[in-house]
């Protein structure tokens, strides 16, 4: 349990503060049930009086699987590297991506409403750009508002993009009160007019004219509404957007995306960085509390492939089906490792500890899987009946995490009762008891 409260509490070194506090809680709330495991077992166990017919028959199960596994080697090991070849390259087909409206059901009311807003109003997602004029320029100067109906113009050639609306839709109205609206465009180049046009606004509009300029920092505000997208296809529209208006407006002003959907399209950068940083530290901290509780760096490094299977196989099996890393699956691969390595210690502890009675590896191997399979059985039982209850849920994020969480615990059965094994057999030889007991007596 502490290799999982650790695996958890990885996930505080994530820039996301959502994952920061889901990690603190849970592995808090692991260490509570350990202790409260010990001491309610201590108290209710004696008087307990068990049922061994399941366990022996899980036993004996599982010995037969063992024992096909001893005579098939070169099969199981193949199709190890295949499914880990295979992962890899799923792996790097994996993408960070984060669509709000995908995580609700197609007939869920927030989705209706959207498409009825997109009906009656179109494309209605705002993005903000602040305009700077450069060192003497002024927002009000014909230039600047040229330029700014020229980005404009361009902005609204771009797929999915609807109004585009501003300080210069400011200046544009107030020339039509005094030209023909046919010539208010025409009219932009007269820097009189727009004096006079941007003398009226402040005292005639007061209100109206702080929605799009702020007197004070004489910074304009232009707004480009545009359809709800991921976060990966905001960023790309963004950055198109960005690169017209330093087009149009970079040789008179400065222009900075601002407002939410820019916070909104950096998502795709946190989630990167928490997927990273949460599995770093959870593999460092692991295989740190492995060494440690086994006391011999070999095996530590030996259960490193059975834990990180599962996770490759996990990220493998996303990149293969297009589920993009979010906020709800970022922090997936570290709560997996930790789980994993749950049933690892177990199995490590007690092989080592018939190496150590001077079993050979082989029958050492046998007897922790009859001896520990039996609990790894029920415990993995256990966990993937409870995450995949979560698939019933109506939230995309809750069903993916329960989803991916489950197939990752059956990941894991298999690398630790067929991977792992295979690797003690082809790295923990016969000859190599001796050193096994003198490297842990020499790391105590």
């Amino acid at each position: 349990m502490l290799t999982t409260a650790a695996g958890f509490l990885a996930l505080v070194s994530s820039p996301m503060a959502i994952l920061r506090t889901f990690g603190g809680f849970a592995a808090l709330g692991i260490v509570l049930c350990l202790f409260f495991t010990f001491l309610l077992g201590a108290l209710l166990l004696p008087g307990y009086r068990g049922q061994p017919r399941a366990t022996m028959q899980a036993a004996g199960s599982l010995a037969r699987i063992y024992t096909w596994v001893e005579a098939h080697p070169r099969q199981l090991t193949a199709l190890a590297l295949v499914l880990t070849v295979a992962a890899a390259f799923g792996a790097l087909r994996l993408r960070a991506d984060t669509y709000t409206l995908g995580y609700f059901p197609d007939d869920h009311a927030a989705v209706r409403d959207h498409a009825a807003m997109q009906r009656t109003w179109g494309a209605y997602m705002p993005l903000e750009l602040l305009i700077e004029p450069r060192p003497g320029h002024t927002l009000h100067e014909a230039a600047v508002v040229q330029a700014a109906v020229a980005f404009a113009d361009s902005a609204r050639t771009l797929r999915g993009v609807g109004r585009v609306t501003g300080f210069h839709t400011l200046y544009l109205a107030g020339l039509e009160t005094v030209v023909p609206a046919s010539r208010a465009r025409a009219a932009l180049g007269s820097q009189s007019l727009l004096n006079r046009v941007h003398a009226r606004l402040v005292p005639d509009y007061p209100q109206l004219t702080r929605q799009f300029i702020d007197e004070q920092s004489g910074t304009g505000r232009i707004t480009v509404a545009g359809p709800m997208l991921s976060a990966r296809e905001l960023t790309a529209k963004s950055e198109a957007l960005l690169r017209m208006a330093r087009n149009t407006l970079g040789p008179v002003a400065v222009v900075r995306a601002a407002g939410y959907q820019p916070l909104y399209a950096r998502i795709v950068d946190y989630v990167t960085r928490s997927q990273a940083s949460s599995l770093g530290w959870s593999a460092v901290v692991i295989f740190g509390l492995v060494w440690w509780f086994v006391g011999s760096f070999r095996l530590a490094l030996l259960t490193l492939a059975p834990n990180l299977l599962p996770v490759l196989l996990l990220l493998g099996f996303m990149g293969w089906a297009g589920i993009a890393l979010d906020t709800a699956t970022a922090s997936i691969a570290a709560i997996v490792l930790s789980l994993c390595t749950d049933d690892t210690v177990h199995f490590v502890h007690h092989y080592q500890q018939l190496r150590r009675q001077k079993l050979t590896p082989a029958a050492a191997r046998f007897a922790t899987i009859t001896h520990v399979g039996p609990t790894i059985l029920l415990s993995s039982g256990v966990l993937f009946v409870g995450y995949l209850a979560m698939t019933l849920a109506s939230l995309k994020t809750v069903m993916l995490f329960g989803l991916l969480t489950a197939g990752s615990v059956v990941a894991a059965f298999y690398a630790e009762l067929l991977v792992f094994p295979l690797l003690l057999a082809r790295f923990d030889r016969e000859e190599s008891s001796e050193a096994v007991e003198t490297e842990a007596e020499v790391v105590r």
